[in-house]
C-alpha cells in the first residue's frame, strides 16, 4: 500500500455528474473484482440518493489530481432493518454518524484511501460529537473487513436481511465508540 496525502473535502452540487460517473465506474468493475459490493446502479446507490447527500453536505470524495479517487457517505440514517442491531455503544439518532457507500475505484487501490475517508470520518465524528461511527459490511468482504477491524472498529454481530437494492442478505456490523 502506497501512503497518499488524499485531499478530502465534501462534494459540491456542481460535481454531481463526476459523482455519479465514479459510482457508475466502481460498479461496473465489481464484475471483475474478487470482492464485489453488489450494489447496481440506479437502485442503490440511485442519483437521487446522490445527489441529496451531496447538497445536504454528506457525500465526501478523495481526489487524486483533481480526480475522484475514492467517496462515502456519512450521516445519521441507518436501515431500520439494522437501527436495532446489536450495538455495544449507547447512540441514538445524531449521536452515531453512519457510514454509507464508501469505495475506491479500482485505479486508485491500495493507496490508502479507505483508510483515509474513515480516518476523516472518526474526524467528523468527533467534531460532531458523535458517541459512535457504525457501519455494514457484506459479508465475506474480506478487504473491508481488514480495513474497519485495524482501524479499531469493534465487531458487533452479523445480520441476515434481505435488501433488494444489492440482491444481498448477509452483513457484518461494526462500531468504533468515539
Amino acid at each position: 500500500m502506497r501512503n497518499t496525502m488524499a485531499s478530502i473535502r465534501t462534494a459540491l452540487p456542481e460535481e454531481f455528474a463526476a459523482v455519479y460517473r465514479f459510482y457508475d465506474e466502481l460498479v461496473a468493475a465489481q464484475a471483475q473484482a474478487q470482492y464485489k459490493v453488489k450494489w447496481r446502479m440506479g437502485v442503490y446507490p440511485t442519483a437521487e440518493y446522490l445527489r441529496d447527500s451531496i447538497e445536504n453536505g454528506q457525500l465526501y470524495i478523495a481526489l487524486e489530481e483533481d480526480r475522484i479517487a475514492a467517496a462515502m457517505i456519512l450521516n445519521h440514517s441507518c436501515s431500520e432493518k439494522f437501527r436495532n442491531g446489536p450495538w455495544q455503544t449507547p447512540a441514538e439518532g445524531e449521536r452515531a454518524l453512519i457510514i454509507h457507500t464508501l469505495g475506491v475505484h479500482p485505479q486508485h487501490e491500495r493507496k490508502g484511501y479507505a483508510k483515509a475517508l474513515v480516518a476523516h470520518a472518526v474526524n467528523v465524528g468527533r467534531s460532531k460529537g458523535c458517541a459512535a461511527i457504525r457501519l455494514d459490511v457484506i459479508a465475506g468482504h474480506v478487504p473491508a473487513l481488514r480495513l474497519y477491524e485495524g482501524l479499531g472498529f469493534r465487531h458487533v454481530g452479523a445480520f441476515h436481511v434481505v435488501f433488494d437494492e444489492t440482491d444481498s442478505s448477509d452483513f457484518e456490523l461494526y462500531e468504533l465508540p468515539l
